[in-house]
């Protein structure tokens, strides 16, 4: 019985832990290289996004703040998943249906996706296949959990916000897989 009980546990760990990795490694990294940024990789974020909005100064500016601030400004979920690198359960905040707008990031406001972008994609996290501009995030491979990933920070606060993946619909073929406590919506003010 008590086999039994830790081969279930370490079952339903092993696909939580897997649940949002579906393509295969593309990259050969070793443990040293847990901090190459993209500038240094290609990775996945293009040139031409689809959906090219013009960014204000005050947008751009690098949020900077002790751990002691965010703490304060953040919620206690938000700082695990922004600040920590930690993941929410999935299916436990889809964020489906909420009509036309903006997903912003939770830490500092930085407009980061669409809602015409969002779809589902299965995974369990909120999935978009574009960003709302070039340069509202940066890319990092991530190799914890023993996998190969690329990680998806804001680029304003550094928040961690979820992982790209290749295996994600046309146009682009990305699927943002997105902590839903990680982002906050902003309903279009012209839709009714």
């Amino acid at each position: 019985m008590p086999i039994q009980l830790f081969l279930l546990v370490f079952s339903f760990w092993l696909i939580i832990c897997t649940s949002c990795q579906k393509q295969s490694p593309e990259l050969s990294v070793t443990s040293e290289d847990k901090t190459v940024k993209k500038e240094k990789l290609p990775i996945h974020q293009k040139q031409n996004n689809l959906n090219i909005r013009e960014s204000k100064a005050s947008e751009n500016d690098k949020l900077i703040l002790t751990d002691q601030e965010w703490r304060e400004k953040l919620t206690t979920q938000e700082h695990l998943i922004l600040r920590q690198k930690g993941t929410e359960r999935p299916f436990s905040n889809e964020m489906k249906n909420l009509g036309s707008g903006i997903f912003r990031c939770a830490g500092c406001g930085n407009e980061l996706f669409l809602s015409s972008t969002k779809y589902d994609s299965g995974c369990g996290w909120p999935s978009f296949y574009d960003v709302v501009s070039k340069g509202k995030i940066d890319e990092k491979i991530d190799l914890t959990h023993g996998m190969v990933r690329t990680e998806v920070t804001c680029k304003r606060c550094d928040g961690h916000l979820g992982h790209v993946f290749t295996d994600g619909p046309r146009p682009t073929g990305l699927r943002y897989c997105i902590n839903g406590t990680a982002i906050k919506f902003t309903k279009d003010q012209t839709e009714k």
